[in-house]
């Protein structure tokens, strides 16, 4: 967006500021804890007044007791902005609507990951629920998955065709299966030169263009589900 200030590393001025206001130092440090998670979540729709929107009411039907505390994280975080930086960022919309996953608005539409990508991150999304011991959201996962954690030769540990084994988070031994055409399609857009070079261990499992050690936003990532359904 044209005009708009660079805000990436502005998160422990923002939390001084709420300390000189008068909130507590672990409030503030709360605070700054909900708008990094925020912005990491938003990436570049972080300025979009309907993605800001769609957010807090996706984050009130899953987290409803969670969207207190970021709402007013962000609240504090938009006033801060627009006091030290003089450019408003957008305060969520009052109201009832409720909007799922296919509510994403279009403005985003020319963002968008690949169509093939968007419908590995659907079937990666429906196949969560299968694997056992996992409670978080499909896509929670998927942000928190990396190259490092796939199995090297696209392999099932258990030895079933058409399925892959990544390591469980916070697990050396212990693995769930995802099947290897979502794999091999997420290795496609993670390093252009797949299947003759392997991303990354570091990489994420879904960066935010190929080559990149950043993500896809959380924003981006509920974009494509409602793409790979259209």
């Amino acid at each position: 967006m044209a005009g708009r200030p660079e805000i990436q590393d502005e998160v422990t001025p923002f939390k001084y500021w709420l300390i000189e206001c008068g909130l507590s130092g672990s409030t503030a440090k709360v605070y700054a804890a909900e708008i990094r998670r925020i912005r990491a979540d938003l990436g570049r729709f972080l300025a979009e007044q309907g993605a800001v929107d769609r957010y807090f009411e996706m984050l009130q039907e899953l987290k409803p007791l969670h969207a207190s505390t970021a709402k007013s994280a962000w609240l504090a975080f938009v006033r801060w902005v627009s006091t030290t930086m003089k450019y408003d960022l957008p305060v969520p919309s009052t109201g009832p609507r409720r909007v799922g996953l296919r509510g994403i608005g279009r403005q985003a539409s020319s963002e968008l990951l690949p169509k093939s990508v968007a419908r590995a991150v659907h079937e990666w999304v429906k196949y969560t629920p299968k694997v056992k011991g996992i409670e978080s959201h499909g896509l929670d996962l998927l942000l928190r998955t990396n190259w490092g954690m796939v199995h090297p030769d696209l392999q099932s540990m258990l030895r079933t065709p058409g399925l892959t084994s990544l390591r469980r988070l916070g697990a050396a031994n212990d693995f769930f299966d995802m099947p290897t055409a979502v794999i091999e399609t997420f290795g496609a857009w993670a390093e252009p030169r797949w299947p003759e070079l392997r991303p990354s261990p570091e990489t994420p499992l879904v960066p935010i263009e190929p080559g990149s050690m950043q993500p896809a936003p959380l924003m981006e990532l509920q974009a494509a589900l409602r793409t790979a359904v259209e």
